[in-house]
């Protein structure tokens, strides 16, 4: 569906520098803001329009290949949240846990919430 691809360059970098850094995108339904602050990243994904089966994902990588992603679904309508990776630009292989810590997660018909 959707994927937000954030540059590990950029993010390296900020990690680095330890300076507080608010970032923020937008595409049609859905949003992310990001923020680096004492070394340690934290985002938030807003998805609009969500519905039952259906997902959204952010992906961490230099480009659309072989990346670390984060998937928030909604199943069964249930919320939840699972990381993985891909092999080249393959569907991702899961973790049998995240690899992320999940702050929160908000969802109703329509819109999702996910803070990790």
């Amino acid at each position: 569906m959707f994927v937000f691809v954030v540059g590990t360059l950029i993010v390296s970098l900020l990690l680095q520098i330890g300076e507080t850094a608010k970032c923020t995108a937008k595409s049609g339904d859905i949003s992310a803001r990001w923020q680096v602050v004492d070394g340690e990243l934290t985002v938030e994904v807003t998805t609009n329009n969500i519905g039952n089966n259906e997902w959204s994902a952010v992906g961490f990588g230099p480009d659309m290949s072989d990346l670390n992603v984060v998937i928030f679904q909604v199943v069964d309508f249930k919320p939840s949240l699972v990381t993985g990776t891909t092999q080249g630009y393959g569907a991702p292989t899961l973790d049998s846990s995240p690899s992320v810590t999940l702050q929160s997660l908000n969802y109703n018909s329509e819109s999702r919430i996910c803070h990790f």
